[in-house]
């Protein structure tokens, strides 16, 4: 990470940048996966930071069956970005973002090999998730089909 916009040892901006690698393997399954962030916090020093940034990502992997003719197997890749997302610093009132939005493009692909199917899938999404104060941001897949996402639980509701 780095500061900028400092006076007197009160900096403004920070600019984040992380990167994850990492493998797993069993008997059965293999996992690998990458991901990179590049944040930019801005008003560290205010009530409120807004974060603006990028972020990238690969996941592949597979799976074997152990007693009968059967694999399965993924890769992912997604682009993320982070567009004036406000968060207030003061998390007890609020703890949700206030606004901006996260979209993110993933692309992908699945194979399933058996012995009574084989099977390739392709896919390409676009998702745009929306904060809007509240602990159900919507969310929008291929601008098409809307949801909200529920922060504390997780579920998603079709709108």
């Amino acid at each position: 990470y780095s500061y900028s916009n400092c006076i007197d040892d009160v900096c403004d901006t920070l600019n984040f940048e992380a990167a994850i690698d990492g493998s797993f393997t069993s008997e059965r399954r293999t996992r690998n996966v990458n991901r990179e962030r590049d944040l930019i916090l801005t008003g560290i020093s205010s009530d409120e930071v807004t974060i603006n940034g990028t972020g990238s990502g690969n996941v592949t992997g597979d799976f074997t069956a152990l007693f009968y003719n059967y694999k399965r197997t993924y890769q992912v890749a997604r682009q993320l970005t982070f567009k004036n997302i406000i968060v207030a610093k003061d998390r007890e009132t609020n703890p949700y973002p206030l606004s901006g939005t996260i979209s993110i493009t993933a692309t992908g692909e699945r194979t399933v090999d058996s012995d009574r199917i084989e099977k390739h899938v392709t896919f390409t999404r676009e998702i745009t998730v929306t904060f809007n104060g509240s602990a159900t941001p919507a969310v929008s897949v291929n601008g098409e089909r809307n949801y909200t996402i529920n922060l504390l639980t997780g579920d998603v509701t079709a709108e």
